[in-house]
């Protein structure tokens, strides 16, 4: 009879197999597939070769992908924080109801691309990464700025340069010049300011104000004509 080849570690290396189970989402997908692959390998085994030096090697090849499958097993690094957080960034940015500064909002976009293109496979070797990735959203999130409000500034401005427009009246040289600087200056207030700076625009605003209230008309000088 022809002696049959030696099954004994790869019997083994089944049962240890079967100790693992990813139905909890565990470990990594990558390293979980590797498993799996070792084991579709094995049950294609032809479990009655003969004792040789070909078949035995083929036993030993796949029973050494099944330990090295399990050896090499990574478990998954916990996304859990970073899922709630980026939920968080989406309905921030989903919220037509409040107005947000474009810089502080392009800042949570940018958290948000980088927190959705990371990889959802790491394993927990990578938890820092994620931890840092984490991080960065939640600042952004914590750094978002409601804009300020221009609208008592635009009227301001409308106004001064209505006054600067009329052709009926002729003001001082230096009263003119003023209201002039004081436009230049309101309408170069950046517009991306956040409420924490409204007294920018309050100061702007002021400014128009007075140098507008301030214009002294100029002398009548056609009746010396």
């Amino acid at each position: 009879l022809e002696k049959k080849a030696d099954y004994s570690d790869f019997d083994k290396a089944l049962e240890e197999a079967e100790k693992y189970s990813n139905t909890d989402n565990k470990y990594t997908n990558s390293s979980w597939n590797d498993l799996e692959d070792a084991l579709k390998e094995a049950e294609q085994l032809n479990k009655d070769m003969a004792s040789t030096t070909e078949n035995q090697s083929k036993i030993d090849e796949i029973t050494e992908d099944i330990y090295s499958a399990i050896t090499n097993l990574k478990e998954k690094a916990d996304y859990s924080l970073l899922n709630e957080e980026i939920l968080k960034a989406e309905a921030i940015l989903a919220d037509v109801s409040v107005v947000y500064t474009d810089s502080s909002k392009n800042a949570l976009k940018e958290s948000l691309d980088i927190a959705k293109a990371l990889d959802e496979d790491l394993s927990v070797d990578n938890q820092v990464m994620i931890n840092n990735v984490l991080s960065e959203l939640v600042a952004a999130r914590e750094g978002m700025k409601v804009k300020a409000d221009y609208s008592a500034l635009d009227e301001a401005i409308e106004k001064a340069k209505e006054a600067l427009n009329r052709t009926d009246i002729k003001y001082t040289a230096n009263t003119e010049q003023i209201l002039r600087d004081a436009l230049t200056g309101a309408e170069n207030v950046t517009r991306d300011l956040s409420t924490d700076d409204e007294h920018i625009i309050n100061d702007a605003i002021v400014s128009l104000e007075n140098a507008t209230i301030n214009l002294i008309e100029a002398a009548d000088t056609t009746a010396y004509e």
